[in-house]
C-alpha cells in the first residue's frame, strides 16, 4: 500500500504531466477546463499540486489530449533519470506500479514486439 508521500508524488507527476501537454499545445487553463468540463479553478488547484485529480477527471484530460497511461508512464520514468539512461529495475518498477488490467495489456503488447525487436519475426518467409 503506497504512503502518502508516494501518492502525493504521483499526484505531482500527473499534475506535472498535464500542465506540460497544455504548455506545448498553446492552451490556457481556462481553455482546458472548458474543453474538458473541468471547473476552471479546480482544474487551476490541480495544475498547480493544490489538489488531488479525480478519476473522472484524468480520464478526461487524458482523452482530450489523445494519451494513453503508458504516454504518462513514460514520461514520469524520464522525469526519474533526467541525463542517466533507463535500466531494467527502472522500468520493472514502473510497470509494477501500474494497475493490473495496464500491466497485463502492456506485458502483452512486450511480448508481441519482442520477437521484432530481436529480429525473430513470426512473419518470417524462410521457404527455399
Amino acid at each position: 500500500m503506497p504512503n502518502n508521500n508516494e501518492i502525493t508524488h504521483r499526484t505531482n507527476a500527473i499534475s506535472s504531466f498535464f500542465a506540460q501537454m497544455r504548455i506545448k499545445k498553446h492552451l490556457t487553463q481556462e481553455e482546458i477546463a472548458s474543453a474538458t468540463g473541468i471547473g476552471k479553478s479546480s482544474y487551476q488547484r490541480f495544475e498547480e499540486q493544490k489538489r488531488d485529480p479525480r478519476l473522472s477527471e484524468i480520464l478526461l484530460l487524458m482523452q482530450f489530449h489523445d494519451i494513453a497511461l503508458l504516454d504518462m508512464a513514460v514520461y514520469e520514468l524520464k522525469n526519474r533519470k533526467t541525463m542517466k539512461q533507463l535500466n531494467d529495475w527502472d522500468l520493472v518498477s514502473a510497470i509494477n506500479s501500474m494497475p493490473d488490467d495496464v500491466k497485463h495489456a502492456l506485458i502483452d503488447l512486450i511480448f508481441q514486439i519482442l520477437p521484432h525487436v530481436n529480429g525473430q519475426s513470426d512473419n518470417s518467409d524462410d521457404s527455399d
